[in-house]
């Protein structure tokens, strides 16, 4: 196995990963991903308020109301758990540990990025099923397509047997038939 083009083309995202990870430090990567599922969880259900408020505070009425509650609410609560992350990421540089954050993050940063990846990969490599999209045997020559395509299987195994991903088998079968 050499180092060719699939390497490239997985290692420079994970390079950025790596890199940005360092930069933001654990804290603010888990904020991030915290934020935003806090962010859809909270606007989701939570967004009614929000309209009552806007609805007395600057008398918006019709349709774009839940649109913009929603995203009010949104915006609101992904501010709030990266102030919050702020403030502890502070707390963390402030008993000296910095650097452990930073690390951490780099490889958080990383391993999210890679099931990222991962499940594109994989996603390609069933859609290969039935439509041909990626060539046989450059996939197999690289050296990190392999590993990096096991990660989401083997952490979301889940993820494989789901029902809207049986409906699609079914869709896509009668198009490899001839």
């Amino acid at each position: 196995m050499d180092f060719n083009h699939w390497d490239i083309i997985l290692f420079i995202p994970l390079l950025y990963a790596a890199w940005k990870g360092f930069q933001k430090g654990l804290i603010i990567e888990l904020a991030s991903i915290a934020a935003l599922i806090a962010g859809i969880y909270v606007a989701a259900n939570f967004s009614e308020i929000t309209a009552e408020k806007l609805k007395q505070w600057f008398e918006i009425e019709g349709s774009w109301l839940g649109y913009l509650s929603f995203i009010v609410t949104f915006v609101a609560v992904v501010f709030g758990v990266y102030a919050l992350a702020k403030v502890v990421e502070k707390a963390v540089n402030m008993v000296a540990l910095k650097l452990v954050n930073k690390l951490a993050g780099l490889l958080f940063g990383t391993l999210k990025v890679a099931l990222i990846i991962s499940i594109i990969l994989n996603l390609f490599g069933w859609i290969d099923r039935y439509i041909p999209v990626l060539s046989k045997s450059e996939p197999n020559k690289s050296l990190l397509f392999s590993p990096i395509q096991s990660i989401a299987p083997t952490i979301l195994p889940v993820l494989m047997e789901t029902e809207w991903l049986s409906s699609a088998e079914e869709i896509l079968a009668p198009l490899t038939e001839e």
